[in-house]
């Protein structure tokens, strides 16, 4: 299973959404989506780093967002200089959005460490409790 945000939004909040037009509302989702996507890596790459997982830099240099509307390859390097492109595996979805989105890394060891001791879902969880705080702020600064 894959995790996911839902939003819930009530009260004041959801009043001044439903008084936005279209126009400022998907400006409004996109920046909420690219602020907890970068929350998301920023906090797995750290995770990552504190917990002593870099030797060479390639797994944390790996960590990057697709967007499901559009296919993307993610270059890199790690610390040795060498240059590596690949891309997320992901299901395709019939009629992607560009309000659908993924951050991982298809480097093949990813998957140990993250059993081993985790990077990428406690940085989920982290940019999920803080969603709601960036939704507030970025309602401010409208």
């Amino acid at each position: 299973m894959n995790p996911s945000i839902k939003i819930d939004i009530s009260g004041n909040l959801k009043r001044a959404l439903q008084n936005m037009n279209e126009q400022v509302m998907t400006k409004v989702k996109k920046m909420i989506i690219e602020s907890c996507l970068v929350d998301i890596e920023s906090v797995a790459k750290n995770k990552l780093t504190t917990k002593q997982h870099v030797v060479t830099g390639r797994l944390r240099a790996s960590i990057h967002t697709r967007y499901a509307n559009y296919n993307n390859t993610h270059g890199y390097r790690n610390l040795l200089g060498e240059s590596f492109n690949d891309r997320l595996k992901i299901k395709p979805i019939e009629k992607p959005t560009y309000f659908e989105a993924y951050v991982g890394t298809s480097v093949n060891y990813a998957g140990k460490i993250e059993r081993l001791d985790a990077y990428l879902y406690p940085s989920f969880l982290t940019a999920s409790r803080d969603l709601k705080k960036n939704v507030k702020r970025y309602l401010k600064n409208l």
